[in-house]
């Protein structure tokens, strides 16, 4: 047992974060083509609203507190198309925006940027979505009740 060096395994190149974050992308390409076909033109645009306001975000965040600028790693892109891709066509564009920049900005950012935010930045949006506005629109799809 004193013998055994646990390392990484030599075949699998180091890859960088945008690399990785491009695969998922691709990878959601097939859901995010969906999406838009099956509900149309509403859900293109809460899509490029989460999308672009998180990439927004994560760049001002970065330069008001004078970090290096990561807006080039993609990750907020998967960020805002997760989060784009678990709200309902109902939700409304302010809604979108609330929860890209909550997403990147609190649970991303604020705790230190990739790898160190304590949950997954894109479902916290959500969840913090269907909490503060539950009553307000149906962000989870279904109509309010009355």
């Amino acid at each position: 047992m004193e013998n055994l060096n646990p390392s990484n395994s030599s075949c699998i190149a180091p890859r960088k974060t945008r690399n990785v974050m491009l695969d998922i992308l691709i990878a959601l390409a097939p859901a995010t083509v969906a999406a838009i076909v099956l509900f149309g033109l509403k859900a293109a645009v809460i899509i490029a609203v989460c999308v672009g306001s998180a990439l927004l975000s994560e760049f001002v965040f970065n330069i008001l507190a004078k970090k290096e600028q990561t807006v080039g790693d993609l990750t907020a892109v998967v960020t805002g198309l997760l989060l784009a891709l678990n709200l309902s066509t109902n939700v409304t564009i302010w809604q979108c925006l609330v929860g890209s920049v909550f997403a990147i900005v609190i649970v991303k950012c604020a705790f230190g940027g990739l790898g160190k935010n304590f949950v997954n930045p894109a479902i916290a949006a959500k969840v913090m979505l269907l909490i503060a506005f539950a009553g307000i629109s149906p962000i989870a799809g279904e109509a309010p009740s009355t």
